[in-house]
């Protein structure tokens, strides 16, 4: 592989072939330099480790592009790097003829091959590339389509029938590699190679709401592998808690927990005194006025029914109030709750 321009008109897919490409060398262990915001977490999910790659500038200048060192160090041009570089048709067209930094971005480019970078620019169009780089680099032109906008003749008719209109082709793209940039449109040009790729998967790989900028603020940088930012969650067992109680001891002082638990100590021991008894009596004194309504026995099985200035209760009420039942006789219940033991008579 050397430089390619892949063209196509908007929303043809040119994006998508980049992503595409670029997720194949990331698989492959290949170093991988683009202008393209990409994220690994959609490409490869969230555990991905031995991911080399560079985000260099919107519109990279030679400096950039020194700064990203070799694609490949060994002579093996089948261990060469990618370099992406999307809307080149920005920037790299006959307006920015009197750039002062064009010749030396040209210089890298021409030197690409030899530091071990295969190239790919993407543009709406080769015509908008200035003749000279397109006489340069333009080895190899790519051509976009999308697969789902073809209408078969006939049998798409039919199928929007019977579908009522539903029917759509699935999102396969196919990009056409031409050798050569000679005639217009590369008519007569030998294809040497078809990309075909399907676009879901590679949708969430990358921002498809990017804008490139002449005023982007940072340099050239490497992106970190998820295993880096998204580790395993830690398991909430009881070595969980033990670790977070000793990172919080440590940050505070001894005396600092000596007074606290004393003072915890205080403050439960007011509620506990002032509230307690107050339950009791409030206990003891509607206690008072319930009684036994009705008694039958059934096999070993005992029913109360109790009248309560809340209406009637059953023994079912108390125990979910709390209570401990215990039946004596026809005419006498014994309710345990808090360590206070109530009798309960018939009327």
């Amino acid at each position: 592989m050397a430089v390619y321009f892949v063209t196509g008109k908007l929303g043809s897919g040119k994006t998508l072939s980049a992503v595409y490409k670029i997720r194949d060398y990331l698989m492959k262990g290949r170093k991988v330099a683009t202008n393209l915001n990409i994220s690994f977490t959609g490409m490869f999910g969230y555990r991905a480790k031995n991911i080399n790659l560079v985000r260099v500038p919107d519109k990279p200048t030679a400096f950039d592009l020194d700064a990203i060192g070799r694609g490949n160090t060994s002579y093996n041009e089948d261990l060469n790097g990618l370099l992406v570089l999307d809307e080149c048709g920005t920037w790299f067209n006959s307006r920015s003829w009197a750039d002062k930094s064009r010749q030396d971005l040209i210089n890298w480019i021409a030197h690409a091959r030899k530091l071990g970078w295969d190239v790919l620019f993407l543009v709406q169009s080769l015509q908008v590339v200035d003749k000279q780089s397109r006489l340069m680099f333009a080895e190899h032109v790519v051509y976009c389509r999308r697969m789902d906008r073809l209408k078969i003749p006939y049998i798409h008719w039919i199928l929007q029938i019977i579908t009522l209109g539903q029917f759509r082709l699935p999102k396969i793209h196919l990009a056409i590699v031409k050798y050569g940039d000679s005639p217009p449109h590369n008519a007569t040009a030998l294809i040497v190679d078809k990309w075909i790729y399907q676009g879901s998967p590679l949708y969430s790989a990358y921002d498809t709401k990017q804008q490139f900028s002449d005023f982007y603020d940072k340099g050239s940088f490497c992106q970190l592998p998820p295993s880096y930012l998204y580790n395993n969650p830690a398991k909430k067992n009881i070595g969980f808690f033990m670790r977070l109680t000793q990172i919080y001891f440590k940050r505070s002082s001894r005396l600092t927990l000596i007074f606290s638990g004393i003072l915890l100590t205080l403050v439960f021991q007011f509620f506990y005194q002032k509230y307690i008894p107050q339950q009791a009596e409030f206990i003891d004194k509607n206690m008072s006025s319930i009684y036994i309504d009705s008694y039958h026995k059934h096999g070993n099985t005992v029913f109360y029914k109790f009248q309560t200035p809340n209406g009637i209760f059953t023994l079912s009420d108390f125990e979910k109030q709390g209570f401990t039942v215990k039946p004596v006789n026809h005419c006498l219940v014994n309710l345990l709750k808090s360590g206070v033991n109530y009798e309960i008579h018939c009327q």
